[in-house]
């Protein structure tokens, strides 16, 4: 979800309710200093961009994510890093289990403006988080705006990964997409967009110059398996099914972005409780399985 802003904030508040998320990546916050985001049943965890113009009335880029507190009373989450701007990361550890999932939210500005000139440091920054957590996390999951266009590059190398080609929509590519395909192919990750059910897959922006895939969920390879349902919703569409047409006006147009989103399914006991449980003590605690929006 992107351009979070005090004027249509009621919108963007709306939406996530209606929508039932429990974990929401927020781009382009447009925040200054340490100001946060606030919605009701959320905690937020943000990273505002440092470098802005003194007398700028608003923030600009920055990333945020929301967390239901109900999923909280599970999980102990935590920052484990917002060194670089663009990107942020929460840990999100299971109390009972110690089964662990990271969640990076991403945001590199078009590689036209002065912000968006230096992808090569920002996917260095992220595929070094990405081998830091690697071995220490059950689960690694990157979303973002990469305003990075894929067109019919592989993210994958031919011959080599056990992966599915995906189904492409957008077959324009530009310098961020190059950027974007070189990370996935070192890191061993690939797209959720084109991997699901073409019936609910879609464009991710929506502009005057047209539509495009520029939003994308990440994965490593052998995550895949645990990712359903992925669905991108035109904000348009999203808007008319909740009736919030009385939202719109002058200052809070539709964003431009649609809502992109997935289920992943966790099965939190296996081989880690029998490798903990002693010879002379019955394992008794049922598996438990989240669906994690």
């Amino acid at each position: 979800m992107a351009g979070w802003t005090e004027r249509n904030s009621r919108l963007r508040e709306e939406i996530i309710r209606q929508s039932d998320l429990d974990i929401v990546c927020i781009q382009e916050t447009h925040l200054l200093s340490n100001n946060n985001i606030f919605v009701d049943d959320y905690k937020f965890f943000g990273h505002n961009r440092k470098l802005v113009h003194r007398q700028a009335p608003k923030g600009s880029g920055g990333v945020g994510i929301l967390i239901k507190e109900s999923l909280l009373q599970s999980f102990q989450c935590s920052v484990v890093d917002k060194s670089y701007d663009g990107i942020l990361c929460v840990s999100l550890k299971h109390i009972e289990s110690d089964f662990s999932c990271y969640v990076f939210c991403c945001y590199i500005s078009p590689e036209n403006s002065t912000w968006g000139r230096d992808s090569t440091s920002f996917y260095a920054h992220l595929l070094s988080q990405v081998y830091l957590y690697s071995d220490l996390a059950d689960a690694i999951l990157i979303c973002g705006d990469f305003n990075a266009r894929i067109g019919k590059l592989n993210d994958c190398v031919l011959g080599v990964d056990d992966v599915e080609p995906r189904n492409i929509i957008d077959s324009v590519v530009n310098q961020h997409g190059h950027a974007l395909i070189e990370f996935l192919q070192e890191s061993k990750f690939c797209t959720l967009n084109g991997r699901g059910n073409p019936a609910t897959d879609g464009f991710t922006c929506y502009t005057s110059r047209g539509m495009s895939v520029v939003d994308y969920f990440l994965v490593p390879h052998d995550s895949l398996m645990m990712c359903d349902n992925f669905t991108v919703n035109n904000m348009i569409e999203t808007i008319h099914k909740y009736q919030l047409q009385h939202l719109l006006d002058k200052h809070c147009k539709a964003p431009d972005h649609s809502l992109l989103y997935f289920d992943l399914d966790i099965h939190v006991l296996s081989d880690l409780y029998q490798e903990r449980a002693q010879p002379t003590q019955p394992l008794t605690t049922p598996t438990i399985k989240f669906h994690m929006n």
